[in-house]
């Protein structure tokens, strides 16, 4: 439900860099509490300024101390892939912890990055998310991280737009890619290397595995210290894919 409030300012006077306080009080959402999204700008003389969006929390009387509410705001407009950034900055309302979930989007095919990463937090405060984005595909258009935070069962949704530019194909259309980072199979089909590509030439889902010397707790696929997807092959052990031939031409 969209509501617009208008402030009018005199025209007779220059507005620089001077604060400007909104009292709400008499203007909470008619949707009731929650996250909504407030959208500024100015306007007259046929000049308008860029709009600006802001996440808030809007809490009503009857619920200060029942129910919880987590928002992500400044946003950057494009998450460099490859790179360590700050995404975000959350706060929470009424709680002390918040779970994140982040998938990458390539052209409607999705990969898990963050799985259930939960934060504790103080209630009120603002914090940056810093993550290291690694998204390997040669796209560079429809790329995005879809972002969900949730705080004792509220849930809130962004997505933000990955600028692919630093990204580099080893070869168009390739007949096999693989990428730990990325990897989808889980115990059921851990001896399988799932296959990342794409295109035409992608015409085998996956191989299957040889795997000799692997425990398989803290090696094999596992988790690095800072969270992220690897394959960790010790000392010793190997990897034969059989099936897998690159040199022979068909």
């Amino acid at each position: 439900m969209e509501q617009t409030y208008t402030k009018e300012f005199s025209s007779g006077s220059n507005y620089l860099t001077a604060d400007y306080q909104f009292n709400m009080t008499n203007y909470f959402p008619a949707s009731g509490t929650g996250v909504h999204t407030l959208e500024i700008w100015m306007s007259g003389d046929n000049v308008e300024t860029e709009h600006y969006k802001y996440n808030m929390m809007c809490v009503a009387l009857s619920d200060i101390n029942s129910v919880p509410l987590v928002v992500m705001n400044d946003a950057v407009k494009e998450a460099m892939n490859y790179e360590n950034q700050t995404l975000f900055k959350y706060a929470t309302y009424n709680c002390t912890s918040v779970t994140f979930n982040i998938n990458s989007n390539d052209n409607g095919i999705i990969y898990e990055l963050i799985s259930d990463n939960t934060i504790r937090v103080a209630t009120n405060t603002k914090q940056p998310y810093d993550m290291n984005v690694e998204v390997d595909t040669e796209s560079r258009e429809d790329l995005s991280l879809e972002v969900t935070a949730t705080a004792d069962g509220f849930v809130q949704s962004i997505s933000i737009p990955i600028n692919n530019s630093n990204a580099y194909a080893a070869a168009e259309n390739p007949t096999f890619y693989m990428n730990a980072t990325n990897r989808s199979n889980g115990n059921a089909n851990r001896t399988q290397l799932v296959n990342n590509a794409t295109g035409s030439n992608a015409i085998v889902a996956s191989y299957n595995g040889i795997w000799d010397g692997f425990a398989w707790t803290g090696d094999a696929w596992a988790t690095d210290g800072d969270g992220n997807k690897c394959l960790v092959v010790p000392a010793g052990a190997s990897i034969e894919v059989p099936d897998f031939k690159p040199l022979v031409i068909a």
